[in-house]
């Protein structure tokens, strides 16, 4: 059963990846972190949260408020 569910779930993943290749604009965007460059090594990392404006996910984990994610499952 274990085995039947993860190519369900990569399956899933596979196609919503080759739907967002072919639909240019609909590219995967981090909802809890943000690529940001240091100001003294310029090298890019990712920032979290809300102080680089993004959302809280300690926020959205406490009221139970994960209606802005994909559908992974």
């Amino acid at each position: 059963m274990a085995t039947t569910e993860k190519q369900r779930l990569e399956e899933k993943q596979r196609a919503a990846r080759k739907w967002r290749e072919s639909n240019p604009g609909n590219d995967f965007q981090p909802k809890y972190f943000k690529k940001v460059v240091d100001a003294d090594s310029k090298e890019e990392y990712y920032a979290y949260g809300p102080e680089h404006g993004m959302r809280d996910y300690w926020k959205d984990r406490r009221n139970q408020d994960f209606e802005h994610m994909e559908d992974l499952y």
